[in-house]
């Protein structure tokens, strides 16, 4: 069994899968490490995460350069391609609705990333 560190980019962090995944990482803390988290626009429920889960890389898909409100806590502000893509990045948790993250998933398989799918229809 593998048991080094898994580091995830959540897509959908803020809905019902997106909390899920994230009880999974807060159960398994030495084997599962948040690198990116992504929503499309649940900025307060963005900036309890980003403080919890310290993550490297956010975005946030409904807010501008000018008023982006997020907690600051070191992370980078990013497409959600170019969170997919980042060599920290171990592994794509796909958690949206419909085809919301369709391209981004696309990103990261076409990066080589493994991506786990929990699209709720």
């Amino acid at each position: 069994m593998d048991h080094r560190i898994k580091r995830l980019a959540l897509l959908g962090s803020t809905g019902s899968i997106g909390n899920q995944t994230l009880d999974v990482v807060r159960t398994y803390p030495k084997r599962r490490q948040v690198v990116g988290l992504a929503a499309r626009s649940n900025i307060m429920a963005l900036n309890t995460q980003i403080k919890e889960f310290h993550p490297k890389l956010v975005s946030c898909e409904n807010i501008g350069d000018e008023g982006f409100p997020l907690a600051t806590n070191g992370y980078r502000k990013c497409a959600i391609e170019d969170m997919v893509r980042d060599p920290s990045v171990d592994l794509v948790v796909s958690a949206t609705a419909g085809n919301a993250s369709l391209s981004s998933t696309i990103s990261a398989i076409e990066a080589g990333k493994n991506v786990a799918l929990a699209n709720k229809e």
